[in-house]
């Protein structure tokens, strides 16, 4: 009787991934257990903005609740994109550790450079407090998505790693939440806008949607 040959499947060890999405369920609930009351107003964001409502939120960027959540996001992101980058042709959960670390370092960077240069450009045109609520607003945006992509995650991890389209329906829908909610910011200041709709178009131009070409070519 001839013996068949076989070969050694190499699975995929997911380990880190599920330490790293327990670090993420960890945070969040760190910040919701120091911080209920904001949590509760952070919660209800998609129907309510009295989370930018109270004294003095919109300069608290450096809050330990918005840092926490930022962390987790990051992570949460970075995470998403390393497994839209996976080849189609490979295990779905083949992410190394090494790629999520340059991955979520180059999100992270992306971040903390496009607000320090719109904070520049809040100082230079002597606009800070209301350059302030527009960072708060939408880094506070992202972070309530980044637990969208949580959940997103464990989903695809634990379920449906085998086929992309859950990734890309997320991502649409993600990206579709994320234009919502600038479009609201920008409802918002429109007077000022359109008072200064020149600038407000060079501004767009170059610190929304140029960075995110760049990132999109870094990537793809």
């Amino acid at each position: 009787m001839q013996e068949l040959p076989f070969t050694l499947r190499e699975l995929a060890s997911q380990d880190w991934i599920i330490f790293v999405c327990m670090g993420c369920f960890i945070l969040m609930a760190i910040a919701k257990r120091l911080f209920p009351e904001r949590s509760l107003e952070f919660s209800k964001l998609p129907i309510s903005n009295k989370y930018f409502l109270a004294q003095g939120r919109s300069t608290e960027l450096k809050h330990p609740f918005t840092i926490i959540l930022w962390i987790a996001g990051v992570a949460n992101l970075s995470l998403f994109i390393g497994f839209l980058l996976i080849p189609q042709e490979k295990d779905p959960l083949s992410l190394e550790i090494s790629s999520f670390i340059q991955i979520a370092a180059v999100v992270s960077g992306f971040i903390l450079v496009k607000v320090l240069l719109e904070k520049l450009v809040g100082t230079v045109f002597d606009i800070e407090s209301l350059i302030n609520q527009y960072i708060f607003e939408k880094i506070s945006y992202i972070n309530l998505l980044s637990v969208f992509l949580f959940i997103a995650n464990v989903i695809y991890i634990l379920g449906y790693h085998d086929s992309k389209i859950v990734l890309w329906v997320v991502l649409a829908v993600t990206a579709a939440i994320l234009m919502l909610s600038l479009l609201h910011s920008y409802k918002t200041n429109e007077q000022l806008i359109f008072s200064n709709f020149f600038y407000f178009i060079l501004y767009l131009c170059a610190l929304e949607i140029s960075p995110c070409l760049i990132v999109y070519k870094t990537f793809f």
